[in-house]
């Protein structure tokens, strides 16, 4: 199949395209872009087994390229975080979770429960209705508190997560506030504790100040790890309304009834370790009619409209290679056009985030394998081609009307999914999935 390099067809395809272009550079990024980045971040099958890099677009065409492949992710502008630090709770909690997801053979993305636990701290709390909203979800974000150092002895905690810039149309199917719990000195070791969370309906003073119990759990002196508390209807009300954002307040209750000081049971607060302060978890879900990458309306005038005339354009990428003078200049790097007329088969194709010079807000991945499908669909069709029935009878109609029935094309047959793991404005840690990113086998249809 010949893929135009140009054209678009579908999201997934172009978004593999798209990547080959350089971020848009201003004063403050070229001190953060390398070298390479110039290069672009798109490697390919060159033909004879070796992945090499594609030449980049001209910079006025990289430009339309990386505004269009900033509304498929989603995306109004280039996120420019002012904290991009991966040791605090949040963004460990986010990475950890973005490492436990699998692809399974459907091409979705399902987290594996034992591996979240092994490579997180214990969660005392842990249970069905997490991995369910982990798996459902399209967008996981996480939220630091913002609330300053509290004094240490003040018994009643509050915590404030802004989650003023999510958009509304996001459908919330779950929120998670996680507050970690050390071993306890203090306190006798068969003794147990509730901690109960409030959502604050009304009033920031105390004198004034109204509430909502949302949860509670309970805990024993010599247990030490996460406690996740279900917050959902907190996440839905802020998201509907930010004005209404007053936070969450934690009150802690022995087995006696004593009210006690969170440092009582050994609970991190503002003031304790970074990577144990209290955090919150919010997962989304976008409506079935929503495009799974695109949000915004799209430009009615593609890109292929917005372009320079050019006197000889490449129509896939072996030619693209050509065009630009790899294999010219350097035949040990180009594609061999040769013998570009294969039989249909999946072929490499490497998107680099990092030589985009995006790792200043991309956490992971570095990058990813996209590849793609290339190669003839020609009579007889093997069994090794992954030809449906309908390309069959196609192909064999073709070798007697060639002018009206064109041949069978050579098409992805299985796609999976990827998960990306960034930074938003806000220093937020951003989870998204995208579906049918990688062509994992190939056939003629």
């Amino acid at each position: 199949m010949e893929i135009s390099y140009f054209s678009i067809c579908t999201a997934c395809s172009f978004f593999i395209l798209t990547s080959c272009v350089s971020p848009l550079e201003d004063a403050s990024d070229a001190s953060a872009s390398n070298s390479n980045s110039a290069l672009g971040g798109l490697y390919a099958d060159n033909g004879i087994d070796q992945t090499v890099i594609v030449a980049p677009l001209p910079r006025e065409e990289k430009k339309h390229m990386q505004e269009e492949l900033l509304e498929l992710l989603g995306l109004h502008s280039r996120p420019r975080p002012q904290n991009q630090e991966t040791s605090q709770a949040a963004p460990k909690y986010m990475l950890n979770l973005y490492e436990s997801f699998v692809d399974e053979d459907s091409g979705l993305l399902k987290v594996d429960g034992d591996k979240l636990i092994r490579v997180r701290d214990r969660t005392l709390t842990e249970n069905n209705a997490s991995l369910n909203s982990m798996n459902e979800a399209d967008e996981i974000i996480s939220f630091p508190n913002q609330v300053g150092k509290q004094h240490p002895r003040s018994r009643n905690k509050r915590f404030l997560f802004d989650l003023s810039k999510v958009p509304a149309d996001h459908k919330v199917i779950g929120a998670e506030f996680h507050l970690f719990k050390a071993y306890s000195w203090k306190q006798p070791w068969f003794h147990n504790f509730t901690i109960f969370v409030y959502l604050i309906t009304r009033g920031a003073d105390l004198e004034d100040r109204e509430m909502e119990l949302l949860d509670q759990k309970l805990t024993y002196t010599i247990e030490k790890g996460w406690i996740i508390f279900n917050v959902t209807r907190a996440a839905e009300l802020w998201i509907s309304s930010a004005a209404k954002n007053y936070g969450l307040l934690i009150d802690i209750i022995s087995g006696t009834g004593e009210s006690l000081d969170p440092s009582d049971i050994s609970i991190a607060l503002k003031n304790g370790p970074e990577d144990k302060e209290g955090f919150m978890v919010a997962f989304f879900k976008q409506s079935e009619d929503e495009p799974i990458l695109a949000r915004r309306k799209r430009s009615s005038t593609p890109i292929k409209n917005r372009r320079k005339p050019q006197t000889s354009k490449p129509q896939n990428l072996e030619e693209h290679v050509a065009h630009n003078g790899i294999h010219r200049d350097y035949p040990f790097l180009g594609f061999d056009v040769s013998h570009s007329n294969r039989a249909c088969k999946k072929k490499t194709l490497y998107v680099s985030f990092r030589q985009l010079g995006w790792q200043d807000w991309i956490i992971a991945p570095d990058g990813y394998p996209a590849n793609f499908c290339g190669g003839e669909c020609s009579f007889p069709l093997n069994a090794h081609m992954n030809a449906t029935n309908h390309a069959i009878v196609q192909t064999l109609v073709h070798l007697f009307n060639p002018v009206q029935v064109p041949k069978a094309l050579c098409a992805a047959t299985k796609l999976s999914a990827i998960t990306m793991l960034y930074f938003d404005d806000n220093s937020n840690v951003v989870l998204k999935k995208y579906r049918e990113m990688i062509a994992k086998g190939c056939g003629c249809h």
